[in-house]
């Protein structure tokens, strides 16, 4: 590079030196083919040292050992798919037993939440029903049981038939 830059430099103080008459195109034409042979001097070692190394081979590869690859990768992000699917479901479970909690209406035994697991439907992710089971109280009425599941209803945007809630003996 530093070659071809002197070299251009060169012509230009020359064509400023030379008159304006035939002998400037002469100049100008020598100058050019000088930078040509300036350029493909280095391009011509390099061809001849492609031409005498031997030729890099690119790494083959099985078709079963890519079968199988993507077959791993596959089952890892199913895998991972459930992982996040349940740790989804145990987070709305928790989040229905703090709801519970707050509202006062007795110990949680037990809460399910079924929801659309599967990626194609356009409610992926949506809560499909809960299940709520509380421990049997005293004082507790059937209608606090269904102002829960009202509750439950309303906050999640579920019809009321998709909650359950029931209150069940402990043994003892």
């Amino acid at each position: 590079m530093r070659n071809i830059l002197l070299l251009v430099m060169f012509a230009g103080f020359l064509e400023l030196l030379l008159p304006s008459n035939n002998m400037k195109r002469f100049v100008q034409v020598a100058v050019g083919l000088f930078i040509l042979a300036t350029i493909l001097g280095p391009m011509a070692l390099l061809l001849n040292f492609l031409s005498t190394e031997p030729r890099m081979e690119l790494p083959v590869f099985s078709w079963a050992e890519t079968q199988e690859v993507l077959r791993a990768g596959e089952e890892l992000a199913a895998r991972q798919h459930s992982e996040v699917l349940e740790k989804y479901r145990q987070s709305l479970a928790r989040q229905v037993e703090s709801l519970i909690k707050l509202s006062g209406q007795g110990e949680i035994v037990e809460v399910e939440v079924e929801i659309e697991e599967a990626p194609s439907e356009p409610t992926f992710g949506q809560i499909r029903s809960l299940s709520v089971e509380l421990a049997s109280m005293e004082n507790g009425s059937n209608r606090s049981i269904e102002e829960l599941a009202d509750l439950l209803a309303d906050f999640y945007g579920l019809s009321r038939e998709k909650v359950r809630v029931q209150k069940v003996h402990q043994g003892g």
